[in-house]
């Protein structure tokens, strides 16, 4: 689960850098699933950052389809 949710960011992080322009992979990000599932229990404050990335991940994947 914490390798997904690195991958997870390692792509957004491309994304952000240029690395990468397919944003493809947009719908596929499940950081807030993961974070309320896995995370909450070891690191709120964790939790709720992950899941304010996965907020900003659907504003990016909304832009795309708009």
């Amino acid at each position: 689960m914490l390798t997904s949710i690195f991958n997870q960011l390692e792509y957004l992080i491309q994304l952000d850098t240029k690395k990468t322009t397919d944003r493809g992979r947009l719908s596929e990000i499940i950081i807030g699933v993961q974070a309320a599932k896995e995370i909450e229990d070891i690191d709120m404050s964790l939790a709720e950052l992950l899941c304010r990335v996965s907020a900003e991940v659907d504003k990016m994947q909304y832009s795309v389809n708009s």
